[in-house]
């Protein structure tokens, strides 16, 4: 026996068979938008970790200080740390942001300084004295028509004290407030163009 389905029966049918339809498609749907959340999430965390990351490497970054180079007052050296009070450093990064209103990508070539007694040194013109310092400390370095920027840090770059001089041969640091331990000195020096021409450092311990 043959049954006919009526119109109604038709009707429901398409009905249904169209509800199901459009419940795979909400399922699918649904899937796909959760796992897009998922995938959105976790490229989420892993940007915050690297960028917390990347804040922890910084913050936890230590200078490391070997020694300094001794100088009586009066100028005198005793141990000499051959790392200090030169011109010619190369500045990491984290170097650079200490000096972050500066475009290093302005160099000139550097000449070699001469010290008052016309001997030439290709490496190094510049000193810290007295050093161990209690209260003021000078530097002296022998370089005319030049602009010296200068920023004291601790053993964490937290910056101290900084400076910006145009053609002076002396300057003076009061380490009065300072506590004791071993600070860093970093300088650089640009010509009345502002392209950089020295690059330096040298290290200070408050007694």
């Amino acid at each position: 026996m043959v049954k006919y389905v009526g119109t109604d029966s038709l009707k429901l049918l398409k009905d249904n068979w169209f509800i199901f339809l459009s419940g795979t498609h909400i399922k699918l749907a649904l899937i796909y938008t959760l796992q897009s959340m998922k995938i959105t999430y976790a490229l989420t965390a892993l940007i915050l970790f690297f960028l917390i990351s990347c804040k922890t490497d910084e913050d936890d970054s230590t200078l490391s200080i070997k020694g300094i180079t001794y100088m009586s007052e009066s100028g005198w050296p005793g141990d000499i740390d051959s790392d200090d009070w030169r011109l010619n450093d190369e500045f990491t990064s984290r170097e650079k942001q200490l000096f972050d209103t500066l475009d290093f990508t302005k160099r000139a070539t550097a000449e070699p300084m001469t010290y008052p007694d016309n001997t030439i040194y290709s490496s190094t013109s510049t000193m810290f004295a007295p050093n161990p310092v209690s209260t003021n400390g000078y530097l002296l370095y022998y370089h005319t028509n030049h602009i010296l920027n200068i920023v004291i840090v601790d053993n964490k770059y937290h910056k101290l004290l900084s400076n910006r001089s145009y053609d002076k041969q002396q300057l003076t640091f009061n380490f009065t407030t300072f506590n004791k331990g071993i600070y860093r000195m970093y300088y650089v020096i640009q010509d009345a163009q502002y392209n950089i021409v020295y690059l330096g450092h040298g290290d200070i311990e408050k007694e």
